[in-house]
């Protein structure tokens, strides 16, 4: 799904290109000869689809080790993919071809996360894909003054000592280092409380970004949401999702 057709002006084009052999190349060639509308769509696939990859291998990482309790693990897991790839994956959303420029012409602090920025791209993201976003989706990710803010987690569960005012250790106090069995069972509590919000939001972007790139037809589009759905209320009542595979096999 990654790859992106070309229909060449002339066969001396179509071999021009092919004798091309560096990535680099490759890019510039399309560049001058009018391709850019390929070079966009060639590096926003290949930026996106990377950058899922990445956010799958860190959240996978961080459910395992919170079905297993090692919460400060679970929460130190979460950082990279909620608040750095997820915001990327929502530039990309919003605003694909500053993102893509800002990579291949910028420079490094071009790219570091901007809370305005970052707010203004999930209400983007709602008007382009329909994906209505709470406050929530933002504060927990970036809001440091928020009394329910996963960034001031995270970021203890990253430091043995933390010293800034939001999230400074306590007299006696390590880190997630001398938790009680009551504490380690309520930060596990409450992952599975704001863990399952964020991904929600996260799956519903990056299926409808997916849906977009190989445009599905709209009856694919609505049955994905409906065993969407089906799946989350499979987590208050397990027999409902079966229930829903068995009404699509029965048709």
């Amino acid at each position: 799904m990654s790859s992106v057709r070309i229909d060449f002006k002339d066969k001396e084009e179509e071999n021009s290109f092919t004798n091309l052999k560096e990535d680099s190349d490759i890019f510039d060639w399309m560049e001058e000869h009018g391709y850019s509308d390929e070079l966009y769509e060639l590096e926003y696939r290949h930026t996106f689809f990377s950058l899922v990859a990445d956010f799958c291998h860190y959240m996978l990482e961080s459910f395992e080790c919170a079905a297993k309790k090692k919460v400060a693990v679970a929460y130190a897991l979460l950082r990279k993919p909620l608040r750095d790839n997820l915001h990327y994956i929502e530039w990309l959303a919003a605003e694909r071809e500053d993102l893509l420029d800002k990579l291949a012409k910028g420079n490094a602090e071009d790219l570091v996360i901007n809370k305005f920025n970052a707010k203004k791209y999930i209400e983007k993201v709602e008007k382009i894909y329909g994906i209505a976003h709470q406050d929530g989706f933002f504060s927990f990710r970036y809001d440091k003054n928020d009394s329910m803010s996963l960034e001031k987690i995270w970021n203890k569960a990253n430091h043995v000592i933390t010293t800034h005012s939001y999230t400074k250790s306590a007299q006696g106090e390590l880190n997630f280092v001398f938790l009680s069995e009551e504490r380690i069972d309520e930060f596990t509590r409450y992952y599975y409380c704001v863990v399952p919000l964020v991904m929600s939001y996260a799956v519903d972007l990056i299926v409808a970004m997916f849906e977009q790139i190989i445009n599905v037809n709209p009856m694919t589009n609505i049955i994905n949401r409906v065993l969407k759905l089906a799946r989350q209320a499979c987590t208050t009542d397990g027999k409902f999702f079966q229930d829903t595979l068995n009404i699509f096999g029965s048709r």
